[in-house]
C-alpha cells in the first residue's frame, strides 16, 4: 500500500499558508496535492481546498538516494504559482480585449 506524507503549514514568501500531501502510488510515482486553507471550522479545526495536483516520478529508485520531499514541496508550490500567475494574466488580457471591444466606435 502507498505511503502518505502530509505537512501543514507550508508558509509561502508572501505569508500564505498551504498544506501539501505526498502519496506513493507505486514505488516510483508520487502524487503531490497542494491545498489552501479556506477557513477554520468549529473547535479550531482547519478546512482546506484542493488547488493543485501534480505527479512526480523517481526515475531511478534503486540508486540509494532518498527523495527530497522538502525540495519537491517547493517545486510544486513554484509550479502552482507560475500556472496561477499565467492564468491571471490570460484573464486580464481577455478582460482588456472585452473592454477595448466595448469602447470601439464601430467604424471599419
Amino acid at each position: 500500500m502507498g505511503v502518505l506524507l502530509e505537512k501543514f503549514p507550508i508558509i509561502a514568501p508572501d505569508g500564505e499558508e498551504y498544506r501539501i500531501t505526498f502519496y506513493e502510488e507505486i514505488a516510483t510515482i508520487w502524487t503531490a496535492t497542494l491545498y489552501k486553507e479556506r477557513k477554520r471550522k468549529l473547535f479550531g479545526m482547519f478546512r482546506f481546498k484542493k488547488i493543485y495536483v501534480v505527479r512526480l516520478e523517481d526515475d531511478n529508485p534503486t540508486d540509494g538516494k532518498r527523495v527530497d520531499f522538502a525540495a519537491c514541496a517547493k517545486y510544486v508550490w513554484r509550479k502552482y504559482k507560475r500556472e496561477e500567475n499565467a492564468r491571471i494574466e490570460a484573464e486580464q488580457l481577455r478582460l482588456d480585449a472585452i473592454k477595448h471591444f466595448e469602447e470601439w466606435d464601430g467604424k471599419l
